[in-house]
């Protein structure tokens, strides 16, 4: 923060791509400098369109056009004041004038001279590259790009801050909106160390779904690639065995009814499905910020609700169908309760799992893989087996 006060340092913030929150950062460091005693002037220069008194909360306040200003209808002193923070004033977008009508030298001026009543100025540029986002750029001190964490958002900030050095080298901050705060291991990254470490954590969550339990690259040795896939193969092997026991624990039921191992495929498919399902919107919801462990109870419930829903319709289905093409009541009834069963189950366990590895700090991206669709293989085939000897009795 700038010590000396009485001639404004105008800040632009820019992005390439639109919904990065731009406007949002803007709205909310204008009021921390205005509530940290500082007098304090948003532009929303989005011409058109215009948000910017949105996201201050000042949509029921009828605020000035900043061309209205830069024709002399009115004076800096008539700017719209905000209702709650006594430093803060602003000045929105017209909605029926176009950019090209607006008069680059006029507003020269309007900052030359907004420049003596105010500390800081800033101007809340529109998404992309266009005439509006270099007439921000022209007039500003210092600028902030923002941007989200995916490579797309990446690339059109790197463009704008290009633009921008290109335009004037002035200092130019880049904020990447709603990122995995582990992403960033230092301050001060660059776009090309944002999109690096991106696309890294992109190929490392991938492969960890994929049963690799180490980063591997298709030019590692044999013995690298062999270190990487082996242990999750073996846990796999391990829970094969495991639904060899149960069923072997069942193998009198199994001969006295064979219809009952038609549907093992069934019962483990689907639950392993369900549970990847579950597991990757929560890993999702973890890496974009939309999801954390204070929501975690409302998510839960969300789940189990979507959990009902499915559980209902397919094991409806699976009886409808039984009912009209196996002729073995017992055997209907089991399929369909154990899918029932299974579906809540893995949904519950696909949940919980990627947000218990977050709360002890591990990539929650583990739960997305194999560890999901082992684990609901072996509770699935019991319930069945369970379920099943219990209505044969």
């Amino acid at each position: 923060m700038r010590e000396e006060q009485g001639v404004a340092q105008v800040l632009a913030v820019i992005s390439g791509k639109g919904g990065t929150g731009k406007t949002s950062l803007c709205a909310g460091i204008a009021s921390c400098l205005a509530m940290d005693g500082l007098r304090v002037l948003c532009i929303d220069l989005d011409v058109g369109l215009r948000n910017l008194d949105i996201a201050l909360g000042m949509q029921d306040v009828a605020v000035l056009p900043f061309t209205a200003l830069m024709r002399g209808e009115y004076s800096l002193q008539q700017a719209t004041q905000h209702p709650t923070i006594g430093n803060l004033s602003m000045l929105t977008a017209p909605v029926t004038e176009s950019a090209e009508a607006v008069d680059t030298e006029a507003f020269e001026r309007l900052i030359t001279q907004a420049r003596d009543g105010f500390d800081w100025i800033l101007l809340d540029a529109p998404a992309g590259v266009g005439a509006l986002f270099r007439m921000a750029t022209r007039y500003a001190d210092e600028a902030t790009v923002v941007a989200l964490a995916d490579p797309a958002s990446q690339r059109d900030a790197a463009r704008a801050a290009e633009l921008l050095l290109q335009e004037r080298e002035i200092p130019a901050r880049l904020i990447v909106n709603r990122a995995i705060p582990r992403l960033f291991a230092r301050m001060h990254a660059t776009v090309d160390d944002v999109m690096d470490e991106v696309r890294e954590q992109s190929e490392r969550e991938y492969q960890l779904a994929s049963g690799l339990s180490q980063d591997v690259e298709s030019n590692d040795t044999v013995f690298t690639q062999t270190a990487a896939r082996l242990p999750w193969l073996l846990i796999g092997m391990v829970g094969g065995l495991a639904n060899s026991v149960i069923l072997g624990n069942f193998e009198s039921n199994i001969a006295k009814n064979p219809a009952t191992a038609l549907f093992i495929p069934l019962i483990g498919g689907t639950g392993g499905n369900v549970g990847i399902q579950s597991s990757a919107i929560v890993v999702q919801g973890l890496a974009n910020g939309k999801l954390d462990l204070k929501t975690a109870g409302k998510q839960l419930f969300k789940e189990l609700g979507v959990a009902l829903i499915n559980a209902c319709m397919i094991s409806l289905l699976v009886f409808v169908y039984n009912w009209f093409f196996l002729d073995n009541i017992a055997t209907t009834v089991s399929v369909s309760l154990s899918l029932f069963a299974v579906v809540i189950f893995a949904s519950i366990f696909g949940t919980l799992v990627p947000l218990t590895l977050e709360r002890f700090k591990i990539d929650p991206a583990i739960a997305t893989g194999p560890f999901i669709t082992i684990t609901n293989d072996i509770i699935g085939m019991l319930i069945y087996m369970s379920i099943s000897y219990a209505l044969s009795i």
